[in-house]
């Protein structure tokens, strides 16, 4: 999420006028989020995005019903679009 945040916050240094959202994305009862999902616009367009943040990282496994975790060497993080396209639709369905 760094990588948003130094955006807006590079975009209000630039004395823009920024409308910021971050929603955090659950699925059931769940007490750790699945993901976030992060988006902003300014006034003049120059910053706008909207995109879905993981909630994960690589050597760490997460219990996401219990929001504890461990340290796992195997976890890792795959890059692939299919993933993201699926998580789009699921999180599309929630709103």
């Amino acid at each position: 999420m760094q990588i948003f945040e130094e955006k807006v916050r590079t975009a209000l240094e630039a004395n823009k006028k920024v409308i910021y959202k971050v929603t955090t994305v659950f699925r059931g009862n769940e007490l750790m989020p699945r993901g976030y999902w992060v988006q902003a616009i300014s006034t003049d367009g120059t910053l706008n995005f909207n995109d879905y943040v993981w909630n994960i990282e690589p050597g760490v496994a997460f219990d996401y019903m219990t929001g504890r975790s461990h340290l796992d060497a195997s976890m890792q993080v795959k890059d692939g679009q299919n993933i993201v396209d699926r998580t789009k639709q699921q999180v599309k369905q929630l709103f």
